[in-house]
């Protein structure tokens, strides 16, 4: 892998394509940005240091792309259609979630599909599930968690601040920020508006946190009323946005799928659709002044978009006829 430098807001218009991966869709980071975990036609990791790709799993057959590995490094979730030895795990529109064990080199849970995504604690042991309801595993016992959150309609999307005491999920255009350890509301961002005594609703496509936990980005879609399309920045310990930024969608199947923040904050990526099949693009953007930086044209749905934890990776992922990239700053 090309070396790298950290993507800042002076110098994110010179992103350069430094590694592509075929067929693989998703991926997630460890914390230390020593391993990368990705699936696609494959479950694969990669070392970042040696650059060796270890492919766990030939054949990953399902259609929900969503990967995500502990801070250790030792679990990785994904994915799957395939239910051979499924422990028991009920299938949920055609898949199920599994965790493979890295160190035993093999699967060692299954559970429900992480639709929007998943998130594991610190520990590293303790894995929440966005399915079609939340769903809270301890995979040192094997055991579901009652985790206490109040129950609400499918999450599109799921986080965890940088405290990691903190969850966020989505529930219509609603964010939600819930105690892990009480499973309370901390507060709730509503998105939706009311003109004329209609609500108008919603939907949360992404959110993301910068590595202090100071500013979350959060993208908001409205097929009924395009005013409220919008990224919005906000100060977490206000509540105040410090930019609200509209946005037009523009072509056969259009949404905007992702946001992405950089970890220190200062760039902001969007990930626009325009077609299901030609793709659509990145919109990149200055979080101080709020104004669009460098567009990136994308082949394929966006599936995934994420900054490296050192900030030295823009990674997107997209439909398997595009494949996976990583962006970086050529040093």
């Amino acid at each position: 892998m090309a070396t790298t430098v950290p993507i800042t807001a002076a110098n994110v218009s010179d992103l350069a394509l430094v590694e592509e991966y075929a067929d693989y869709v998703w991926l997630d980071f460890t914390p230390d940005d020593r391993l990368i975990a990705m699936q696609g036609d494959k479950l694969a990791l990669l070392d970042r240091a040696s650059g060796e790709l270890e492919v766990l799993v030939d054949e990953v057959v399902d259609q929900i792309y969503v990967t995500a590995i502990s801070p250790n490094g030792r679990y990785i979730l994904y994915v799957t259609d395939d239910d051979d030895d499924a422990s028991g795990a009920a299938s949920v529109m055609g898949g199920f979630s599994r965790v493979w064990d890295v160190e035993a080199g093999e699967p060692t849970v299954d559970m429900q599909p992480a639709i929007a995504g998943a998130v594991f604690l610190p520990n590293s042991t303790d894995l929440i599930v966005a399915g079609t309801h939340l769903y809270w595993m301890d995979l040192s016992t094997g055991e579901a968690v009652d985790h206490g959150f109040e129950e609400r309609s499918t999450p599109q999307v799921i986080e965890l601040m940088p405290d990691g005491a903190t969850l966020v999920t989505s529930s219509g255009g609603r964010l939600v920020f819930d105690s892990i350890e009480t499973g309370d509301e901390i507060k709730v961002w509503n998105f939706e508006k009311e003109v004329d005594g209609t609500i108008f609703g919603a939907t949360v496509t992404g959110v993301s946190v910068s590595r202090d936990g100071t500013l979350v980005a959060v993208g908001i879609m409205s097929r009924v009323l395009p005013e409220l399309n919008a990224i919005h920045v906000i100060d977490y310990a206000t509540d105040e946005p410090l930019h609200v930024i509209p946005y037009q969608l523009t072509g056969q199947n259009p949404a905007l799928r992702q946001v992405a923040l950089s970890p220190d904050g200062g760039v902001l990526v969007a990930a626009f659709q325009e077609d299901l099949l030609r793709g659509g693009h990145l919109e990149i953007f200055d979080v101080a002044s709020g104004e669009a930086v460098i567009t990136i044209p994308v082949v394929g749905a966006v599936q995934r978009v994420a900054f490296s934890p050192d900030g030295t990776l823009l990674a997107v992922g997209t439909t398997k006829s595009s494949g996976l990239k990583l962006y970086g700053v050529a040093d």
